[in-house]
């Protein structure tokens, strides 16, 4: 309760700095407004135990009356914006309250997360209950000890909180979207890019969920650490060579049909595991591979197709989208994967990816993607090569960002290693202090992802992308310096907005300044790398990390994201709005298209 009362103050507080006017809720007519005041009284009963201690099931039941009071109230007032969201996260929840007796199961690991320690001889309306009952639905969620109203919540909780925003959001005549957001809701006018954009925000959410459930079914083998960082580097090489090696196949076949085989193998890949039962070592690298390979055939032909998706002036606004929700996928498909996987089995985690795999195939299946130019005339792959390189080389705007994107993610693998290192030497926390680091930074870049638009209609794109990497580079360099986990989260917070509008505007440079007919061959050189950089920085901070300790890696890893923001400004910077030729022979070939193919 204190968790759900808190979350809708700063929902108030939003409204009101929004110019909402509070005054309008008078202006509701609501019918049956003692039941929700019997309701809460029945829930406030519950929390300071005035019911009789031994009759546990008066309590079971007062709780199960409490939500009927509250459904009903809902039901009477179905029409008023927000509720019928309400109504469903309280049906989520009377669900498994009402399959375990008037008492809402709870997740033993986020108990304990929250530092929530029963008392046997009370009734609790939360708890960690034996042999549950839809406990999916149950409190599996957990805000920290360490931060304030520290409590376990449910998914019917979010949509209750998330119900009573959008409903005093829209009776108090705010805007249903701040000025930062509109942009993005202007990408509804393109429907081919919503569905590509769909696809892969489920292929990414598919991805986190076979992460953390290959970790968890390593669990039990003799050495986990050893087996993960050889499935990392079976996944990560494959994926720098054949965004290298495979990017002319972007620029030559058509790129709605790349994508597609690329998801299909995917699925296949995954899905062999759901089969195998229990995969072996073998079995999960072979898997690895494919995911690695295709995910570099996919992510450049998606990325090259986005500027023949939408106009220029809502491309910034289609990179943020596309940034919001990888990085959402980040912070949520580990979690459920884990969930899954020790809940429901490694067999089950692993067929949601398979089917995210094919879910995504089919949204690509049913968008319209213009091809490339080069796709309607095409070279020799191997001249198709050499002509991609030869143009990234000879351009100096896209040497130049390929020359930032290789220093900031050797900059960023120098510092992933040592940063559980860092956090139980330095800070002297436990290893759950490193999810609350991750989420600070995923939240962050979340939050960079939401404002990228409105930065880009003030600042050109080689302005963004040099301040946001040497705001990445000092707040890693100033971490290095703390003790205190405060300053550090906040820290990681700012880091993750400037992470993430650097590589909205990277992206952008790359997609508005480089010919179609050539962009396929420029996104996957950045893509190998992207790849190629994060291996090596691994490899690096391997060798470093014995010797320099975790605050000295902080540091070099902060003096390289610097580094790569001088070489912004100056190799960038310097070239703002150049107009950047296509080679020769691939210009030949795009004018002798006449009109570019559509692939349906």
């Amino acid at each position: 309760m204190p968790l759900l009362l808190t979350a809708l103050a700063v929902g108030i507080a939003v409204i009101i700095a929004s110019g909402g006017r509070l005054s309008r809720l008078a202006e509701i007519q609501l019918r049956g407004g003692f039941l929700l005041v019997a309701a809460m009284a029945l829930q406030v009963a519950l929390m300071l135990h005035l019911l009789p201690a031994d009759q546990r099931a008066l309590h079971g039941a007062v709780h199960l009356l409490s939500y009927g009071l509250s459904g009903t109230f809902v039901i009477a007032n179905i029409h008023v914006p927000g509720l019928p969201l309400l109504g469903l996260g309280g049906l989520l929840n009377l669900l498994p309250i009402a399959a375990n007796g008037g008492v809402m199961p709870a997740s033993r690991m986020a108990l304990e997360r929250a530092g929530m320690v029963a008392v046997p001889a009370d009734f609790s309306n939360s708890a960690a209950l034996d042999s549950s009952r839809l406990s999916l639905l149950g409190d599996t969620f957990a805000l920290p000890a360490s931060w304030p109203f520290a409590n376990v919540f449910s998914v019917g909780d979010i949509l209750i909180v998330a119900g009573a925003i959008w409903g005093l959001w829209r009776v108090c005549g705010t805007h249903p979207l701040p000025r930062s957001l509109r942009p993005l809701a202007e990408l509804r006018a393109h429907p081919d890019f919503l569905r590509l954009w769909g696809g892969q925000a489920v292929s990414h959410f598919g991805d986190w969920v076979f992460a953390l459930t290959v970790a968890t079914s390593l669990a039990g083998q003799d050495d986990p650490t050893r087996a993960l960082a050889v499935l990392l580097v079976l996944q990560v090489a494959p994926a720098a060579v054949v965004g290298l090696l495979g990017a002319p196949l972007v620029d030559r076949f058509p790129r709605r049909r790349l994508m597609i085989v690329a998801d299909l193998v995917r699925a296949v890949a995954v899905g062999s595991l759901v089969l195998a039962g229990t995969p072996s070592i073998v079995h999960l690298g072979i898997a690895s591979v494919s995911l690695g390979a295709m995910g570099s055939l996919f992510q450049p032909s998606f990325s090259a197709s986005l500027p023949n998706l939408v106009p220029r002036e809502r491309l910034v606004a289609a990179n943020s989208l596309v940034s919001a929700t990888f990085h959402l996928a980040v912070m949520v498909g580990p979690m459920v994967g884990a969930i899954m996987a020790l809940r429901l089995g490694s067999a089950v985690a692993f067929g949601v990816n398979a089917a995210t795999f094919g879910f995504s195939a089919l949204l690509v299946w049913s968008a319209r993607v213009p091809d490339s130019p080069a796709a309607v005339v095409a070279s020799r792959p191997l001249t198709a090569l050499r002509e991609g390189l030869s143009y990234s080389w000879r351009t100096p705007l896209v040497r130049g960002v390929l020359s930032v994107t290789c220093l900031a993610m050797l900059a960023s693998a120098v510092r992933s290693p040592v940063e559980l290192t860092f956090v139980q030497s330095v800070l002297g926390r436990s290893v759950a202090t490193l999810g609350l680091l991750g989420g600070a930074w995923g939240a962050g870049m979340v939050a960079g992802s939401i404002v990228a638009p409105a930065a880009a209609k003030r600042w050109a794109r080689e302005q963004v992308l040099t301040v946001s990497v040497a705001v990445v580079g000092l707040a890693v360099i100033a971490a290095s310096q703390a003790s205190a986990l405060g300053i550090v989260v906040v820290l990681w917070i700012i880091a993750g907005v400037g992470n993430a509008s650097g590589a909205i505007a990277y992206e952008t440079l790359l997609q508005e300044r480089t010919p179609d007919a050539v962009r396929g061959r420029v996104m996957g050189a950045s893509e190998a790398i992207m790849e190629g950089s994060y291996l090596a920085g691994i490899f690096l901070a391997g060798w470093l990390a014995p010797v320099a300790g975790p605050r000295a890696m902080f540091g070099i890893s902060g003096l390289g994201f610097v580094t790569a923001g001088l070489v912004s400004a100056l190799v960038i910077g310097r070239k703002a709005r150049q107009t950047v030729p296509m080679p020769e022979s691939a210009q030949s070939r795009a004018e002798a298209a006449r009109s570019p193919a559509v692939s349906r």
